[in-house]
């Protein structure tokens, strides 16, 4: 059973904060209201443990990570991706 949207939307609020608007992998700030939603820059809701190999949606396994991100890990372990991002060398 999915949440509801007003229990997502105070979750991602809660993420936002708790990172300080910070994308979980790059480090970049993320865009809180972006003009597209599909802007490099807008937050999305990340899994670290990705769902297909067995994560949950409890908040120890969500993260804020912006669109770019979120879309180009893959199948890349979070820790080994945010390390590759960090490092430069996904930059």
């Amino acid at each position: 059973m999915s949440k509801p949207a007003n229990s997502r939307r105070n979750e991602r609020s809660r993420l936002y904060v708790a990172q300080k608007g910070r994308c979980c992998y790059c480090d970049k700030v993320m865009d809180i209201a972006p003009v597209n939603r599909f802007s490099d820059s807008a937050p999305t809701v990340e899994h670290l443990q990705r769902r297909e190999d067995g994560g949950t949606d409890r908040i120890g396994n969500i993260a804020l990570a912006c669109t770019r991100c979120n879309w180009t890990r893959g199948k890349m372990n979070w820790l080994e991706f945010a390390t590759l991002k960090r490092d430069g060398a996904g930059r």
